[in-house]
């Protein structure tokens, strides 16, 4: 379901765990602003290596300097990006050969898919 509430994060962290023992991801996130993005959080930092941010193209998006600042408040690393594209490229960089996902409102789930495609062509 994208994880996109604290819900459903709790079920997709029980599922990396699952399928994934022992690692810890680069997570991209990006969560509207109705949602509970502390608790989300809170169930993701267990399983995190670091985070990127972005805001996702919806006027209830939570800005992805504000999510970042989020994440240290809690505890977690982490950096915005400016889009979605250099948000990608930039897990991509920070996870190496190692997992990454991608989390949050199903909003900005298209370009990350995009952007992922189009830098698998490069």
């Amino acid at each position: 379901d994208g994880s996109h509430n604290a819900h459903g994060m709790r079920a997709t962290v029980e599922s990396l765990r699952a399928l994934f023992p022992g690692e810890t991801f680069v997570f991209l996130v990006s969560i509207m602003a109705d949602k509970d993005a502390d608790e989300m959080f809170r169930l993701l930092l267990p399983l995190a290596k670091g985070f990127v941010t972005v805001t996702a193209p919806s006027p209830r998006a939570i800005p992805a300097a504000e999510l970042a600042a989020q994440i240290e408040a809690l505890g977690g690393r982490a950096e915005p990006a400016g889009s979605i594209p250099a948000a990608v490229a930039r897990v991509c960089a920070l996870a190496g050969r190692g997992p990454a996902a991608a989390l949050g409102t199903l909003y900005f789930s298209g370009e990350v898919r995009e952007a992922v495609a189009d830098l698998a062509k490069n």
